[in-house]
């Protein structure tokens, strides 16, 4: 017998325990990407929490980042121009690297490889400075990869010829130029991730304790109710979608 549930309530039903006036150990204001985080989190240690937002949850700026899961190149980078500490670049390149195989191990459905193209007005220099650094990254990633229990793999750099690179990048310009290497990253689907983690977190006993959280979009914050102290015990909200709403 299943631990537990995932057949989800409708927004109405949601919307009803909010009416109803249920206590919560935590009202949070907004559904992005942190909302998400700080409610699959609090959820998962036994706190009754509530979740509203005044649009679609991941509406705004967490559906519009860069989506980029990538491994570290900026720490890869670091380590090679020797800035700050290059051990320490080292060993985030690691961690990095580290979680993106698990991403894509754990959630294929929410992250896949993305091939970026590093362009160049030079042959020479694709060939021993650019397709070099993409493939010493390549290996750490490699090593990273063996020395784990991740069945995942991306794939190893390129060198991008003159030709392909106008008949597949014709938007370069003669500021890029006209030659490259091809490096693999990975890009997520930000949006999917946001709700999968809320939904997620509106499943009860998804993991032992863990009470599942409460879940309603278009729902606008007012003002904070406050005792005669001045402490904050409670919220006013209003359903954006009932043109007859009154503020709960």
């Amino acid at each position: 017998m299943a631990k537990y549930n995932f057949e989800f309530k409708s927004r109405d039903q949601h919307l009803q325990k909010l009416k109803a006036g249920e206590k919560y150990d935590l009202l949070i204001v907004g559904g992005g990407a942190n909302g998400a985080g700080v409610v699959l989190d609090a959820a998962s240690r036994g706190l009754k929490c509530a979740v509203i937002d005044s649009f679609d949850f991941a509406s705004g700026t967490s559906s519009k980042s860069t989506k980029m899961a990538h491994g570290g190149i900026r720490y890869f980078q670091q380590m090679c121009h020797l800035q700050g500490d290059p051990i320490e670049s080292y060993q985030l390149l690691r961690e990095t690297l580290n979680e993106r195989n698990y991403f894509l191990q754990a959630a294929p459905y929410l992250i896949s490889e993305l091939s970026l193209l590093i362009p160049s007005k030079s042959a020479f220099w694709t060939a021993f400075w650019y397709w070099p650094g993409a493939f010493g990254y390549h290996l750490i990633y490699l090593k990273q990869l063996m020395s784990s229990n991740y069945s995942v793999a991306l794939s190893g750099p390129k060198f991008v010829s003159n030709k392909k690179v106008k008949n597949e990048y014709p938007e370069l310009t003669e500021l890029h130029g006209g030659y490259g290497a091809t490096m693999a990253e990975a890009q997520m689907h930000d949006s999917r991730m946001n709700l999968n983690t809320l939904f997620t977190s509106a499943v009860d006993n998804y993991i032992p304790g863990m009470k599942g959280a409460t879940l309603a979009n278009y729902v606008e914050f007012l003002d904070f109710i406050k005792d005669d102290q001045g402490k904050i015990i409670g919220a006013t909200c209003i359903d954006k979608l009932d043109p007859n709403a009154k503020p709960f």
